[in-house]
């Protein structure tokens, strides 16, 4: 019957499809996009530049940074670094709004972990802001 035949057909149809797939270069794409990624991170020489850029940011939003909180995290089973930043912020919520998502595009491998706002009097202009933040690196050459 003509049902059968092309119920047949695509049964092979999806079984040529499966065996492609099995064969598909998908490791070697797997292996560039891991080259990618570790090419597109900063090198690790390269923190200190990336906290002076934190910091003009902050400045250009009005935010002082007075103290900061920093602890390099080796991934045991990968070639980068994850630099933890705490920032403890006293500043109206706008402008910490704005310091925030301007560092976070001005900044490709800085990603928000948290942020607690906390307000001492519902009147307040200002409100205090601790910020976890994580910088992605690449690990130092011989570690």
């Amino acid at each position: 019957s003509a049902a059968g035949a092309a119920a047949g057909s695509a049964a092979g149809s999806a079984a040529n499809a499966a065996a492609g797939a099995a064969t598909s270069p998908r490791v070697a794409d797997s292996a560039s996009s891991i080259a990618a990624f570790y090419a597109y991170l900063p090198e690790h020489t390269a923190i200190p530049d990336q906290l002076r850029q934190l910091l003009e940011i902050a400045e250009s939003h009005g935010i002082t940074l007075s103290k900061a909180e920093y602890k390099a995290e080796a991934e045991s089973r990968a070639d980068f670094l994850r630099y933890r930043i705490t920032l403890p912020i006293r500043a109206d919520y706008a402008s910490t709004q704005d310091f925030l998502i301007h560092a976070l595009q001005a900044m490709p491998t800085l990603t928000l972990e948290s942020v607690a706002f906390k307000r001492t009097q519902i009147e307040a202009g200002e409100v205090e802001a601790r910020i976890q933040l994580v910088l992605l690196v690449r690990q130092e050459r011989g570690r």
